[in-house]
């Protein structure tokens, strides 16, 4: 099983799965489930769901062909990153705007 695909579900997407996959539940119990908010019991408990993929165009597939130039080019500006900023590494923006996203579009999940 691929864990990088699942996320912990929040409790009203727990109440929702109830609601919908068990079909002996009368209406007075769905109600009763979404008024109470049953689900925020799940603090104790860790339900999780698979992530919602959406469709990736060709070309940014292609890029993999880049993505080893990308990282030597990364890898090598770490020291030049250093000296100019005092810190080793980048930024979020860096890795949060670029990287990982660009990442996750390959499936890239390193």
């Amino acid at each position: 099983m691929n864990f990088s695909q699942l996320e912990r579900a929040q409790p009203w997407d727990v109440i929702k799965w109830i609601e919908n996959n068990i079909p002996e539940l009368s209406v007075y119990q769905k109600q009763t489930i979404s008024e109470n908010e049953v689900g925020w019991w799940t603090d104790e408990l860790v339900f999780f769901k698979h992530k919602n993929e959406s469709k990736v165009h060709f070309l940014w597939r292609l890029t993999v062909i880049f993505f080893p130039v990308a990282w030597i080019l990364l890898f090598i500006g770490l020291p030049l990153n250093m000296i100019f900023t005092g810190k080793w590494g980048y930024g979020k923006f860096v890795i949060e705007k670029f990287w990982t996203p660009w990442m996750d579009k390959l499936n890239l999940n390193l």
